[in-house]
Formats: structure tokens, C-alpha cells, sequence
């Protein structure tokens, strides 16, 4: 019962952060742990894996072939901003379905293990292999596997919510930053991949030292998520006309649309920054760049200019010279961000990186946030091509000055065009 207990506790770690990987990487152990190089040993002198204890339901050769497949895509996916933010949505989905399903198949080698301690027991107090003995394996077999649908449930339930709250997580960074331009979610995404696909040798061999890394990450994730949702929280205050707590850097109330006194300005990930008071003309479309409200400062989840404010109604982008202006102010950076990229552009190799992510993050973010990912899918793979012809000659001194500069230029025509194009449909719409 206690190693059924640490296997379930343990999983939820692993499939809060992948749903196929992890699955494959058990299966694999359970059908070839015992042949490894280095995990045989290991495997051998545990006991743990005996010929015909591994359950074949879910390492015959079809499982194996299946769950590889969706692994190879699912890590692929996750490589890809557009992907990665919709497997976001949907993931915590499928995580738990999975999570439950693996740990069936793992705890049958469990199971298999205490049936056949039963028989032993049945045949020592004289029942034989047949009578007594086949009452005993079937009581053994029915209490076996009520147990694991019992901790199987455990699995998925814990999975689901660590999951939820690395969704949520993992959303702050997605709002602020949906091309990845400063590399954050990639990292997440490598240490992901890593943590589910170890995460189950350790979990199988040393659950102790596994539910310890469980507790440890989970209580980091939970303490990550505290913070960000107490930070902005706390900034909130009460509407002097209805009372209704509205964000800091809201231009009016919600609820009653009584204007905000003091409106602060908006920090680098889309929080309110409290110590900075905001300019008043440019705030709904800094509000709007951050993808939040222009009135009310609330998050927008939808990336389409068609989309109203879940509180107060307001449609951003419904009127045409709010969304001039909005071009407007993208447009004024140009100038600044051609000049940064020309100086870090005649630094060849090392200045490429900065300056991609800085036109990026300045010219394009704001238009993509807006973009459904279907209508900048083929826009995206057109400029990489370009892109990576001009990087390909960015070490020429003389000719490598205007890399980063065409490099804006392109995207930000690009993008501020299809932006224009989802603007004029939801116009005439």
C-alpha cells in the first residue's frame, strides 16, 4: 500500500509537466529496464522486473510504438510559441488521463508481485495451487486492483491541479512575452522535457528521493504563482463610487466605469507598476499593448482583435482610430529600434541575439498578441526564411550593418499588415 501511495504522489510531479513523455519513458523501463547497461544492475538487484510480470497491455510493441510517436510530437510542439500556448490550454487536460493510465501500468508489476505472494500464503496454509488457493488470488487480485484504480485516481487528481497551477504560471509569461523573444518559456520547456523523461527512473528506483523533488518543485511553482497573483491582487483598490476593487492601472471602474484617480503606469510583464504614474493619453493602448483592457485594465485570454472585455465590454480594437493610434505608436519606435539594431547588428554573431529579441519585443508583440495563430503560421516561416538568408551574410562587417535593421523592417511591415487585415474584418464585421 505505501509504495502504491509514493507511485501515485510521485507521478503528479512528473505529468504536470508532460503528458507523453514521462508515459513513454516508464513504458520503455518496464519493458527493457532490465537489459539497460547501467539500469540492469540496478533493476536486477531490486527484482523488480521478472519475466513475465511486466504488464503487456502497456509495453507491447504497438504501446511502445504509439506513445514514442506522441512523445516525439509532443515534445516538437512544445518547442513553438503558438503551439506551446495552445498545448497550455488543453494540456491540463489530457495530463491527468495520462498520468493515471501510466501508473496503472507501472503498479501492475506491483500488483503482479502481491498476487503472487498470495498464492505462496494459499498454498502455505494448505489450500493447494487449486481450491483455496484460487479463492485467495482472486481476493488478491480484486483487492490488487481496487487499490490501483484507488491510487490511479490520486495520480490524476494531483496531476490535474499542479498542472492548473503551472498553466497559470506558465500564462503570465505567454501575455507578456508570446513570440518568446527572451527565451523564458524555451528554458521552461527544456527543463520540462528533462524533469519528465528522468523524473520516472527515479520515481520507479528511488520514489523517496522523487517525492522529495515533487514537493520541492511544486512548492516552488505554488510559491511562484502566490506571489504573482499577491502582487497584482494587492494593488487593486476599492472604486470610490461603487467599491469594487479595479487594478491600479485601469482608467476607470469595471463595474460603474467611474474614472480611476490615480492610474499608474504598466510594467514590463502587463502588472500594474505602482511606483510609476501613468501617461494618461497613451494608457489604453499601453493597457492594450500588454493585452489587458483598455478601460478596465482585465486581462485579455484571446488572441483576436475581435474580443470584448470579459468585465466591462469594452472591444479595443472595434474603433477604427483606436486602432490607428495604437499603429501609431508601434510605428514611432522605429527609428530607435533601425538604430540599436544597425550598432548591434556590426557586432557579428554576439550582437544578433539582443537585437532580434529587442525589434521583436518592441515592433512585433505588439501585432502578434492580436494575431490568431493560423493567420501568422505561414507570415512566421516566410520572414525565418529571409531571416536566415540575412543572417547567413551578418558577419560581413560592411554588409552585416543592415542584418538587424531589414531584419525589423521586414517583420514589423509584415505583422502590421496582417494586424490592418484583422482589423478591417472586425470594422466591417
Amino acid at each position: 500500500m505505501t509504495a502504491l501511495i509514493i507511485q501515485a504522489l510521485g507521478s503528479t510531479g512528473l505529468f504536470a509537466s508532460r503528458a507523453f513523455v514521462p508515459a513513454f519513458a516508464a513504458a520503455l523501463f518496464l519493458r527493457f529496464g532490465d537489459r539497460a547497461p547501467l539500469l540492469g544492475p540496478i533493476v536486477e538487484g531490486m527484482g523488480l522486473l521478472k519475466g513475465g510480470v511486466v504488464p503487456g497491455w502497456f509495453t507491447s510493441d504497438v504501446a511502445l510504438i504509439v506513445l514514442g510517436a506522441l512523445a516525439a510530437l509532443e515534445i516538437a510542439a512544445n518547442k513553438s510559441p503558438d503551439a506551446r500556448a495552445m498545448l497550455n490550454k488543453l494540456d491540463k487536460y489530457v495530463k491527468p488521463g495520462m498520468a493515471a493510465l501510466t501508473f496503472m501500468g507501472v503498479a501492475g508489476v506491483k500488483d503482479a508481485a502481491f498476487i503472487e505472494k498470495t498464492i505462496g500464503l494459499a498454498h502455505d496454509l494448505g489450500g493447494g495451487p487449486v481450491g483455496g488457493g484460487m479463492l485467495v488470488l482472486a481476493a488478491g487480485g480484486t483487492i490488487a486492483s481496487l487499490l490501483t484504480a484507488a491510487m490511479a485516481a490520486v495520480s490524476a487528481v494531483g496531476t490535474f491541479v499542479i498542472a492548473a497551477v503551472r498553466s497559470a504560471i506558465l500564462g503570465v509569461f505567454f501575455d507578456a512575452d508570446p513570440d518568446d523573444d527572451v527565451g523564458i518559456q524555451k528554458l521552461f520547456s527544456w527543463a520540462s522535457d528533462i524533469w519528465a523523461t528522468f523524473g520516472v527512473f527515479f520515481l520507479i528506483l528511488f520514489p523517496f528521493i522523487m517525492i522529495g523533488l515533487v514537493v520541492i518543485v511544486t512548492g516552488l511553482i505554488a510559491g511562484l504563482r502566490w506571489w504573482v497573483n499577491r502582487k497584482e491582487e494587492k494593488s487593486r483598490v476599492a472604486c470610490g463610487t461603487c467599491n469594487t476593487l479595479m487594478y491600479r492601472c485601469a482608467m476607470a471602474c469595471g463595474s460603474c466605469r467611474s474614472p480611476n484617480p490615480n492610474v499608474c503606469d504598466v510594467g514590463l510583464l502587463g502588472q500594474s507598476d505602482t511606483d510609476d504614474p501613468a501617461d494618461m493619453e497613451s494608457q489604453p493602448r499601453q493597457l492594450a499593448e500588454a493585452r489587458r483592457c483598455p478601460l478596465c485594465a482585465t486581462r485579455l485570454t484571446e488572441r483576436d482583435v475581435h474580443q470584448a472585455c470579459t468585465v466591462c465590454g469594452t472591444q479595443p480594437f472595434a474603433d477604427p482610430a483606436f486602432a490607428q493610434r495604437y499603429e501609431r505608436d508601434i510605428a514611432k519606435r522605429l527609428p530607435l529600434v533601425l538604430g540599436v539594431g544597425a550598432l548591434l547588428s556590426a557586432i557579428p554573431i554576439v550582437g544578433l541575439i539582443p537585437g532580434v529579441i529587442y525589434y521583436r519585443m518592441a515592433l512585433v508583440a505588439p501585432f502578434r498578441r492580436y494575431l490568431p495563430w493560423r493567420k501568422s503560421f505561414f507570415a512566421k516561416w516566410a520572414i525565418r526564411l529571409v531571416l536566415f538568408l540575412l543572417i547567413a551574410v551578418q558577419w560581413i562587417p560592411a554588409v552585416g550593418i543592415v542584418t538587424v535593421p531589414a531584419m525589423a523592417l521586414i517583420s514589423f511591415l509584415t505583422y502590421r499588415g496582417l494586424f490592418r487585415g484583422e482589423v478591417g474584418a472586425a470594422t466591417a464585421s
